[in-house]
C-alpha cells in the first residue's frame, strides 16, 4: 500500500510538471523553437512544429500518468521524453551553446545544458520506476491521481509565473506590491 501511493504521488508530480510546461510551451513555443533551431539548425522554419510537437507529448503523457489504466503507456513516454531532454542537454552543453531552453514557456536565464540533463534522467528514471514496479493495481481512489496533478501544476505554474501574478493583481481587482507601493505603505 505505501509503494502504490509512492508511485502515485512521484505519477502525479511527474504528470503535474510535464502538464504546466507542456501547456506553456503551447503558449509560448518561441523560446523553445529558437532552442531548436539552434541545436539542430536543418531544422529551419519547422522548429516552431517540432515545438509544439514536444509540448503536445509533454501534455499526453501527462494525461497518462495521471489515468491509472493508461499509467504504462505514460511511463514509456515519460523515459522518451527524458532521454530527448537529457540528449539536447548532453548536446548542447558540448557545442557550448548559449540559447534559454524555453522550459515552461519562459526565455530564463539558464541556456540548454546541465539542468536538462538531470531533469531528463530524473523523468526517464522515475518513469521507467513506475514501469517497472507499477504494473498491477493501484490503490489510489478513482479521480485521486487527476487531482494530485492538477495541484502539483497549480502550486508549479503559481511558483514559476509569480512575477506575471503580481503584474496581473491590479488589473483584477487584487491588491498586489506595486498598488502598494503606489499607495506609500509598502
Amino acid at each position: 500500500m505505501a509503494v502504490a501511493a509512492f508511485l502515485d504521488a512521484l505519477a502525479a508530480v511527474l504528470a503535474g510538471t510535464l502538464l504546466c510546461a507542456g501547456m506553456a510551451k503551447l503558449a509560448v513555443p518561441a523560446h523553445l523553437s529558437r532552442a531548436i533551431g539552434e541545436l539542430a539548425p536543418a531544422v529551419g522554419s519547422r522548429a516552431v512544429v517540432l515545438a509544439r510537437v514536444v509540448a503536445v507529448a509533454e501534455v499526453s503523457t501527462a494525461l497518462a500518468l495521471s489515468a491509472p489504466a493508461a499509467r504504462g503507456a505514460g511511463a514509456v513516454a515519460g523515459v522518451v521524453l527524458g532521454a530527448t531532454f537529457a540528449g539536447a542537454g548532453i548536446v548542447a552543453s558540448n557545442r557550448g551553446l548559449g540559447m534559454p531552453c524555453g522550459c515552461f514557456g519562459r526565455a530564463g536565464g539558464r541556456s540548454l545544458g546541465a539542468r536538462n540533463v538531470a531533469f531528463g534522467f530524473i523523468l526517464a528514471g522515475s518513469s521507467a520506476l513506475l514501469l517497472r514496479v507499477g504494473s498491477g493495481g493501484w490503490a489510489a481512489p478513482e479521480g485521486l491521481p487527476m487531482l494530485g496533478t492538477a495541484a502539483t501544476a497549480v502550486v508549479l505554474a503559481g511558483w514559476l509565473y509569480q512575477d506575471m501574478i503580481r503584474d496581473l493583481a491590479p488589473s483584477l481587482g487584487l491588491r498586489g506590491r506595486k498598488v502598494l507601493q503606489s499607495r506609500g505603505t509598502g
